[in-house]
């Protein structure tokens, strides 16, 4: 009777093996697609549209110094395939492509393909940004934005050294880095998730659960600052840990709560005026008023002087 199990589990295992060998053989096959290449308006002062869509893999768009006029579009495509033909047969007419000298459209739809998307734009114009990976991440670098929509389904979105009117950015299943940035109008939002903020915003909203949410102000003689800022911070079972600048000028009114957890001031300067809430001597005569609003649960909240 064991012999004829353990016969039943090798077949069995057998079979497994095999599967797994066909779905081994069925690899991503790389395929490097021709460089698309546009013009952008002649007067840089008007705003030019980016529509990206990709359902599988990762879209970045940037600056390049070398480029003035125009833009570069770079696509790699990863086939799942049983063999390079088939994956050949697939890749082709999968990238959806328009423009004009207002707007570019981009669009890779397929099932079985992760695509790698490089959009470089020059670094003088300024960008409307509505972009979207159903299942991987985002890179915005060095940009110009009026508004940006961002969305990044299980995957990662990450904001460098932008400037813009508004950042509308959310995903699941991902963090979400905003640094060295400013925006009028700034929502993140992410689930299982960290929320890092390195910037400026004058109307913010960082929200997160399962997730730790970092946020860092810059000093005055960092970044081109808003004379009054309001930022609402919410999270659910992850700590909000809040570092601020210690400097003549700026003020802070702040609403701190929690369950479950503690809420820590660590810097000089704040005083007590209600239950859960502080404020920095002075505040309402100091050039630079900065409103913080942070609640979360069954978690900590640390104030402290960005070092």
């Amino acid at each position: 009777m064991i012999k004829r199990f353990s016969v039943l589990w090798l077949l069995v295992l057998l079979a497994v093996l095999a599967g797994g060998c066909k779905e081994i053989i069925s690899l991503r096959y790389s395929f490097e697609q021709p460089g698309i290449s546009g013009n952008l308006p002649k007067d840089n002062f008007e705003v030019f549209g980016i529509r990206a869509y990709v359902r599988d893999g990762h879209i970045q768009v940037r600056t390049e110094t070398a480029l003035t006029h125009g833009y570069d579009i770079d696509i790699v495509l990863h086939v799942k395939a049983d063999n390079r033909q088939e994956a050949e047969s697939m890749a082709q007419d999968v990238v959806h492509y328009e423009a004009d000298e207002k707007m570019l459209q981009l669009t890779i739809d397929e099932e079985n393909i992760n695509a790698t998307v490089t959009i470089k734009v020059p670094q003088n114009y300024t960008y409307d940004l509505n972009s979207k990976v159903a299942n991987g991440s985002m890179v915005l670098d060095g940009l110009n934005l009026k508004d940006a929509l961002i969305r990044a389904d299980n995957g990662m979105i990450e904001i460098r050294d932008i400037n813009a009117r508004s950042v509308d950015g959310a995903t699941s299943n991902g963090r979400i880095r905003f640094l060295d940035s400013r925006a009028e109008k700034i929502s993140l939002k992410t689930s299982n998730g960290l929320i890092e903020f390195v910037g400026e915003g004058k109307n913010a909203f960082l929200q997160t659960a399962n997730g730790r949410i970092a946020l860092r102000l810059l000093p005055t003689d960092y970044i081109n600052y808003f004379p009054q800022a309001k930022i609402v911070v919410r999270n659910s079972n992850g700590s909000i840990g809040v570092q601020l600048p210690e400097e003549k000028g700026t003020g802070y009114n702040l609403k701190a709560t929690t369950d479950n957890g503690r809420v820590k001031i660590l810097m000089r300067g704040f005083e007590a005026i209600d239950d859960g809430q502080w404020r920095t001597l002075a505040f309402v005569s100091q050039p630079r008023q900065i409103n913080l609003d942070l609640a979360t649960s069954n978690a900590d909240i640390n104030i402290e002087r960005n070092r």
